[in-house]
């Protein structure tokens, strides 16, 4: 009797230590009530998170822009960015994080700046150039699987029976060319290699782009110079001196998936940031859904939409909206202006979370 008292006792223990062990890797970065999930410093991450490796993806960029380095107004507008989020939360711990850079195509219209704390990723910032020759904040996030993860890429490949070379730089003619681009609010990577036709593949979600539904125009009708020019009014510019809020973040599920009840309801008539806001207010436990259609792919859509966050100077406000995908630790803040322009937005009833948070059918 007391071994099999003893045996009943450790099944018991390795199963509360198997349920603890799957909800520290479900939780997303950033949604914990108590703080942001973050993953600290001398611990291994969950399995499936993806850690970039700043210095291998540079070997698959522009090498001639890396070469020329960092133009210092990006860097400049970089740093002030970061300055002034990190004064609210949940970005007060990007006040001692390192910044790595990377030229994102085509040319250097775009840079993605890589935010870690003891190598470990914590947020980015994706900076492109305007019409005026300053720079734009395109987008923003917190977490740990960042925009055009190596890993995530790999993944994909492999499931289309190819694989990244170790390095390009030692290309003979046989590997893939891999190259970084970015789209308004979308991050993708194109594949290339001689025999074959271009691949496409979002920097986010890993998954495989219609080659017809990857450009600007697929988007708007419009080019890409147009599209830049059409939303920065929508956007943090380093023309002039922007303030931001601190982030009104509710309690929706931060995964668009966990309840397809949206699905049977009727859009709500969005049309200007105005509109969109009180959707998005702090503390709420309604769930705000971003769907854009046959678009999705391109925008790694649906989205599940949990907050805010106002930027302003004088009598001006611009809005980013906190942006979540399933199964990703990162929660993107995207421009209002794209969201409102190329999609439908669904609010999922309050009763039906509740519901759903307390496991009823």
């Amino acid at each position: 009797m007391p071994i099999l008292s003893f045996l009943l006792q450790s099944s018991v223990i390795r199963a509360i230590c198997a349920l603890l062990s799957l909800s520290l890797c479900a939780a997303p970065a950033g949604y914990a009530k108590e703080a942001p999930a973050v993953i600290k410093p001398g611990l291994q991450p969950c399995a499936g998170t993806q850690v970039p490796s700043p210095k291998r993806l540079s070997t698959f960029i522009n090498q001639a822009a890396l070469s020329l380095g960092v133009p210092s107004a990006v860097e400049s507008f970089a740093r002030e960015s970061i300055e002034q989020l990190s004064q609210h939360p949940p970005f007060t711990g990007w006040t001692e994080a390192s910044a790595d850079y990377v030229p994102l195509g085509p040319g250097t219209h775009s840079w993605l700046v890589m935010l870690q704390e003891a190598q470990v990723p914590i947020g980015y910032l994706i900076i492109t150039a305007d019409e005026e020759g300053g720079y734009m904040l395109s987008e923003y996030g917190i977490g740990s699987d960042l925009p055009y993860s190596l890993n995530r890429l790999e993944d994909a490949l492999a499931a289309l029976g190819l694989s990244l070379p170790m390095d390009p730089r030692m290309n003979q003619g046989t590997s893939l060319t891999v190259e970084t681009f970015y789209d308004p609010s979308s991050p993708f990577w194109r594949i290339s290699s001689a025999n074959s036709p271009s691949l496409y593949i979002h920097g986010i979600t890993g998954d495989l782009l219609p080659n017809t539904a990857f450009t600007s125009k697929a988007l708007t009708g419009a080019t890409n110079e147009d599209v830049h020019t059409s939303i920065a009014a929508g956007l943090v510019s380093s023309a002039s001196s922007w303030a931001p809020a601190a982030a009104a973040l509710g309690k929706g599920s931060p995964d668009p998936y966990s309840n397809l009840l949206w699905k049977l309801g009727t859009p709500r008539r969005i049309v200007t940031a105005e509109s969109l806001q009180p959707l998005l207010i702090a503390q709420s436990r309604s769930a705000v859904i971003f769907d854009a259609g046959k678009l999705n792919p391109l925008l790694a859509g649906p989205l599940s939409l949990t907050g805010s966050q106002l930027w302003s100077r004088d009598n001006q406000v611009m809005m980013y909206v906190a942006a979540s995908h399933h199964g990703i630790r990162l929660q993107r803040y995207l421009p209002s202006e794209i969201l409102i322009r190329h999609g439908q937005f669904y609010v999922q009833a309050q009763e039906t979370v509740r519901s759903l948070s307390l496991g009823s059918p």
